[in-house]
């Protein structure tokens, strides 16, 4: 489309219609004579029509946010209409129906072209765009199928023994966020095609519960009350140095036939059971229409055929009987229809689609080697006809997700789904104040009760990753993930009948100091667990002689009843002379060392705690008040004074403890108000990247938002004042005179003027040598035409129907400018008069 240039000081806003522009003009103009002159003197015939303008098709990021019905208009042109390779196709996949039809009249028609949600019909392979979108749940299978059944809203089939009369584009489901299995089943397997996944939608039957999302009557299973629970879409640590586990010498045909002898007990039960039932309520038992994606394996390390609901997201057996049937199933690639029998169920079904005796397919595929030898023997691969058997491109818009939409996931925000023993809620990250982002409550047999509630978290300040309450026990698990104040990385309070607490505690001990592993305090007992401590130190246990309570109001004569304290193995220190185990109590230190290599058994001693004198000395440390244990009978008594040094250093370590007992107690005070507190007053942690919620990142990004609007605005008045390139040549440009308004007026006229005869001379320029080079070709044609090959006739055919296109729009355009001309002339002139800053002069 050719686009009229404008100076920029000579906006388009100042053209004027014909008569306007007559009544302004003046009578006589020398300078508008001149123009015609010049312009009279360029000339051309007019040998095409008039330009007509071209529509861009409009982009489904550009359709209406959440309007309740699109019209066909709002959508692209490949929603609209059909190349002509897409009609072909679905003329050929039309006449496959019918050959289909009449060899297996029994069989239900096929669904392979359907209309799409402006009314055209479209093969259903068409319909599915494989696509990768920019976020890291989505490439594997189970955050995939997660994501769209929590994305979307399920619309179960107005008529549950027939498909959809319709299938709309995974571009439109993203956008309206509902749909029914079938579109859910097309994004799932455009998202997981994307991604490299072998996944086909499968169109074919399941039970009542399936086709109507109906999970009241399913468990919810093993809940994960672990913090693993926590991280959604987290594939587990492997570590692939690891020993593998020894090989297990059971038979396995001893296990194969107690396990089949099972299964026909298990299937005889339900075939008796369940059948008879299944079918009594529900009279649709086997003709319910649905839709789920397949999987197979060979790419992405996938081991083994299995079913996906998209509508739940859940991967399950391709011999669950809650699937009844298949009737055919495709991909972007190709369409197979099944030709096995589903009288028993799935068990049975082959998922090899190179096998033609099991899937018939509509398009001869050369990436299947065997399907192709067998459908095309003793054809040309060469022959034309079969070039046109490929797919077309996909008409679908490339599926586009932006990261708020991901974020938010269900409509709304939140999602409830109600199982038979229990609910699973969902919400959308930062929609609660506390960070919940999934709640399952699980409810006792009376459905009443709750008996576990598991809570997930995201982006806690605190660090907090899940909270499983059990309220029958009164027993409370919470899971933090690395970098909690206290290093904290699973808490457990329990309530006790009387009103006492029980607490332990899990640590990060690589990030602690003191190497804290774990502490279990219930009032009267401590227990301290530690790691990689330079001191040994692998555990110490505190045994109260009283509670909390009692031990504050003076009650208890013992604040500290009996400490133990247990150490590991010094390497660097005889065996005899290494502490394993210390007890203090308010009488005596025990120590007991650790075993020998050649020994069974461990030597001990116990210090008495020396009295006071009559005159207030501590009595001295002799044999007499440290019995011991030596397991070499042999072995030299232990002279007095090394008895006291063991003994000072001993009530070294004494001293430490209570001191380390009493900051342990503390620290669980503050622990216990921390927790407390974060509760209360909930803080989220915003990324630095996410300018929507970070506070300074959003006014930085608002202040530079303001100031580029401004230039803009600053450059805009610039552009819109056409006097602005005159008056900066001036020495006064704000006090104008007589004769510099004369003089702006006489340039900028003339301006208008060269500008104009430029641009048509240069046209004229352009349309002669196009011209020149068509008659150029002519001669040449003429002179060599009977030895032109047909292949270079055509050529040259398609090169003088491109010059003969432009020659009729530069003479189209030379006559518009010819025409325009004088006008834009006129039009100025009048402008120029009535502009305030030169009406006074030229009035």
């Amino acid at each position: 489309r050719c686009r009229r240039r404008f100076s920029p000081w000579f906006p388009r806003s100042t053209t004027m219609s014909a008569e306007e522009a007559a009544s302004e003009a003046p009578q006589a103009d020398p300078g508008l004579e001149e123009l015609e002159k010049k312009m009279s003197e360029i000339q051309f015939v007019i040998t095409a029509a008039e330009d007509q303008p071209e529509t861009e098709p409009l982009s489904l990021s550009e359709l209406p946010e959440h309007p309740e019905v699109l019209e066909p208009s709002e959508y692209p042109d490949t929603y609209k209409s059909n190349t002509k390779k897409e009609g072909l196709v679905a003329a050929f996949v039309r006449n496959f129906e019918r050959q289909f039809k009449q060899l297996y009249s029994q069989r239900k028609p096929l669904w392979a072209v359907v209309p799409n949600e402006c009314g055209v019909e479209k093969f259903v392979c068409t319909t599915i765009r494989p696509t990768a979108l920019p976020y890291k749940e989505l490439y594997s299978f189970d955050g995939a199928a997660r994501f769209v059944s929590e994305f979307l809203v399920y619309r179960p089939l107005s008529k549950p023994t027939e498909p959809p009369t319709r299938l709309v584009a995974p571009t439109t489901t993203v956008w309206s966020q509902s749909g029914t299995a079938f579109d859910f089943s097309v994004l799932l397997c455009s998202l997981l095609e994307g991604v490299g996944y072998e996944a086909y939608c499968v169109h074919g039957y399941a039970a009542k519960e399936v086709c109507q999302m109906d999970r009241a009557r399913t468990a919810l299973g093993n809940v994960s009350v672990g913090s693993e629970s926590a991280a959604p879409g987290a594939a587990p640590k492997v570590n692939k140095y690891s020993f593998k586990p020894p090989r297990q010498m059971d038979s396995k045909f001893v296990a194969d036939q107690s396990a089949a002898a099972a299964k026909k007990v298990q299937d005889a039960a339900a075939a008796s059971a369940g059948k008879g039932a299944t079918d009594a309520q529900d009279p649709l038992h086997g003709l319910r229409v649905h839709s789920w994606v397949l999987v197979l394996p060979g790419k992405r390390e996938v081991p083994e055929a299995f079913f996906i609901e998209p509508t739940t997201g859940l991967a399950v057996s391709t011999t669950d009987p809650s699937y009844h049937g298949i009737e055919a199933v495709w991909n972007s690639k190709n369409f197979w229809v099944n030709m096995q029998s589903c009288a028993q169920g799935l068990g049975k079904v082959r998922y090899d689609l190179m096998d033609t005796v099991c899937w018939e397919y509509v398009f001869p595929d050369p990436s299947y080697t065997k399907v192709k030898t067998s459908a095309l023997e003793g054809t040309d691969e060469n022959d034309p006809l079969l070039a046109v058997l490929d797919l077309p491109a996909s008409w679908v818009d490339p599926i586009e997700l932006s990261p708020k939409a991901f974020e938010t996931r269900c409509p709304k925000g939140t999602k409830t789904i109600v199982h038979r023993d229990g609910t699973t809620e969902l919400f959308a990250p930062y929609l609660r104040e506390d960070g919940l982002v999934r709640r399952i409550t699980k409810l006792d047999d009376d459905k009443k009760n709750p008996t576990l509630v598991v809570e997930t978290f995201l982006y806690r300040a605190d660090k907090l990753l899940t909270r499983t309450s059990f309220p029958l026990e009164g027993k409370v698990d919470s899971y933090y993930a690395p970098g909690h104040k206290f290093k904290l990385r699973k808490h457990t309070d329990v309530k006790g009948p009387n009103g006492s607490t029980h607490q332990s505690m899990l640590f990060y001990s690589n990030s602690r100091d003191d190497g804290l592993a774990s502490r279990t305090y219930t009032g009267t007992q401590l227990v301290d667990r530690f790691e990689d401590r330079p001191d040994r130190l692998v555990s110490r246990q505190v045994a109260f002689g009283g509670s909390r309570r009692a031990r504050q109001s003076g009650h208890v004569p013992s604040l500290y009843g009996v400490m133990t304290e247990m150490y590991a193995r010094d390497p660097s220190k005889p065996a005899a002379e290494d502490p394993a185990t210390v007890v203090y109590d308010d009488f005596t230190i025990n120590v007991t060392y650790h075993v020998d290599d050649n020994r069974i058994t461990a030597p001990k001693k116990e210090f008495e705690k020396p009295q006071l004198d009559e005159k207030g000395m501590t009595v001295p440390i002799t044999t007499s008040v440290v019995h011991s244990f030596k397991v070499d009978p042999k072995a030299a008594s232990d002279r007095n004074f090394a008895l006291y040094s063991e003994f000072q250093g001993l009530q070294k370590r004494e001293r430490a403890c209570i001191d380390q007992v009493a900051a342990a107690e503390e620290e669980i005070d503050r622990l216990t108000h921390t927790r407390r507190e974060d509760d209360i007053s909930v803080v989220l942690d915003v990324s630095f990247y996410d300018t929507q919620r970070n506070g300074e990142a959003k006014l930085r990004r608002e202040q530079l938002e303001k100031e580029a609007r401004e230039e803009a605005i600053r450059r805009e008045e610039l552009e819109k004042d056409y006097l602005a390139p005159f008056l900066v040549q001036l020495d006064a440009p704000s006090r104008l005179t007589q004769a510099d308004a004369v003089w702006i007026k006489g340039v900028c006229l003339k301006d208008l003027q060269d500008r104009l005869v430029e641009q048509a001379v240069r046209n004229q320029e352009w349309l002669e040598r196009e011209q020149a080079e068509l008659a150029q070709r002519t001669q040449v044609y003429q002179k060599n035409k009977a030895t032109f090959r047909p292949d270079e006739e055509e050529k040259h055919k398609a090169a003088c129907d491109d010059i003969a296109f432009r020659i009729k729009i530069l003479q189209q355009r030379l006559a518009r400018l010819k025409e325009t001309a004088p006008l834009k002339y006129v039009a100025l002139e009048a402008r120029l008069r009535k502009d305030p800053r030169l009406a006074k002069f030229l009035s």
